[in-house]
């Protein structure tokens, strides 16, 4: 597959080596390419412009609830960017994150064969 042809993604985590790891398995296919990667809480406007090249946004469930459901939230309505939320979810939090708009939860568990049809379907939202 083209590089062109790629589901341009997005990984907001907070560990570098977790990041990595997360990158080498979207990457390792040759379908998606990451081409942003955020620790936490930066700005989310600079890291996503207006007709930017992000698809689908991974967030990770160790940022705090409320700045989790509120990115969710801002990446949905003000660039329409699909979200898929990982890690270890509380039911209550699992709400919020679908009053978000939040097109996906992950478990912290799931391997490559998991990830990658969702973020794959993200593409034709």
């Amino acid at each position: 597959m083209r590089a062109s042809e790629r589901i341009k993604a997005a990984i907001i985590q907070g560990s570098p080596v977790v990041r990595l790891g997360l990158r080498t398995m979207l990457e390792g296919r040759g379908t998606v390419a990451v081409v942003v990667e955020s620790e936490k809480e930066e700005n989310l406007e600079g890291l996503f412009p207006p007709g930017g090249p992000v698809r689908v946004v991974l967030l990770q469930v160790a940022l705090p609830h409320q700045v989790l459901v509120c990115h969710a939230r801002w990446l949905q309505r003000m660039r329409n960017i699909p979200v898929l939320v990982f890690g270890d979810l509380t039911e209550r939090l699992a709400e919020q994150l679908a009053e978000a708009g939040v097109c996906g939860l992950l478990s912290a568990q799931a391997d490559d064969d998991e990830v990658l049809p969702v973020v794959d379907l993200r593409e034709h939202v």
